[in-house]
C-alpha cells in the first residue's frame, strides 16, 4: 500500500465508506492529513493502522468509545481487558435472550 492514501482508494480496499471512515475521525479515533492537490483526506502509517484495529474491533462490536481507548493506551493489557469484557457482555446477552446456559469449553 502507498501511503499517504487518499479516503476513496483506503474505503475501497477495506470495502468501507468515505463517511465511516470520517466519522471514526471525528470520534478521534484517528488524524487525516489534506491532500494540498485534491482537498481530500489522506493517512499516513499510523493513521491506516488504527483504522484497521477499528475495523476489526467494531466487526467485533466494540464500541468506539472502547476502540478509543485502545488505541490511545495501546497496551496489551488494555486490549486483553476490552476484549473479554465485550465477550462476557455478549455471553450475558444471549443468556439473557435465549433463557438459557451455553456451555464454553
Amino acid at each position: 500500500m502507498k501511503l499517504p492514501i487518499l479516503i476513496n482508494e483506503l474505503s475501497k480496499q477495506l470495502e468501507l465508506t468515505s463517511r465511516t471512515l470520517r466519522h471514526w475521525e471525528s470520534e478521534g479515533l484517528f488524524q487525516s492529513i489534506r491532500d494540498c492537490d485534491s482537498g481530500w483526506r489522506s493517512y499516513n502509517e499510523e493513521a491506516v493502522l488504527g483504522i484497521k484495529i477499528t475495523f476489526i474491533l467494531r466487526r467485533l462490536g466494540i464500541p468506539i468509545r472502547d476502540i478509543k481507548t485502545i488505541l490511545e493506551v495501546k497496551t496489551f493489557e488494555v486490549v486483553d481487558n476490552v476484549v473479554r469484557n465485550h465477550a462476557h457482555d455478549v455471553f450475558l446477552l444471549a443468556v439473557q435472550e435465549e433463557g438459557c446456559f451455553i456451555p464454553i469449553c
